[in-house]
């Protein structure tokens, strides 16, 4: 669908509009159901018109889905990636406020109460993230290398569903170092060096 509003202007160093309406978005998921955002209160607490929402959004799926996007490529999901190859030690990041942050709006979307298009959104995403970023050719993996991934990805996402059940009861940094884990990663690691391989 075409958009022929007016690109919305900002100052330099200010949060732009389609970052104010990330955040409102975040704030409404943790304190109320998906399908209780509404346009209307994205855009109040946003302090933007709707105008401005639909100039970015065609629908709150499509900002839930850029949310998601977005969530994931930054420094979050790179840093995973890096401990998976053995390039940095991830608890160093754990401490972070940011890392925290973070992992508690992936918990909002992992969480068994949310709706399966969010949780969906949050799978591809990742899916999508590490397949490029570890150059693992999803396309092209087996039966077996293939389940061997989704095994992994969902393996993170119950434990992001268990931290919501358990109100962020734990950080990731109280299990890191579980053997599960290194078993995981090892996984991807072996599906990284299968796909140089062809």
């Amino acid at each position: 669908m075409g958009r022929v509003m007016p690109r919305p202007h900002y100052k330099k160093g200010d949060d732009t509009a389609r970052d104010k309406l990330e955040a409102a978005f975040w704030d409404a998921l943790a304190e109320g159901s998906y399908e209780g955002i509404s346009v209307v209160g994205l855009c109040r607490a946003a302090g933007v018109n709707k105008n401005t929402f639909y100039y970015h959004f065609d629908n709150i799926d499509e900002l839930a889905r850029a949310a998601a996007e977005s969530l994931v490529e930054t420094q979050f999901i790179y840093t995973v990636i890096e401990a998976i190859r053995g390039d940095a030690q991830l608890p160093d990041y754990l401490s972070k406020s940011e890392f925290s942050m973070r992992l508690d709006r992936v918990c909002l979307l992992a969480d068994d109460r949310a709706p399966s298009q969010l949780r969906r959104m949050l799978h591809d995403a990742i899916l999508r993230m590490w397949s490029a970023k570890l150059g693992i050719d999803v396309d092209g993996l087996d039966l077996r290398d293939r389940t061997s991934l989704e095994f992994v990805i969902g393996g993170f996402l119950g434990i992001f569903a268990y931290r919501s059940r358990e109100s962020g009861s734990f950080d990731l940094k109280d299990i890191w170092g579980a053997d599960y884990l290194y078993h995981a990663f090892d996984i991807v690691n072996k599906l990284v060096e299968d796909s140089q391989q062809t």
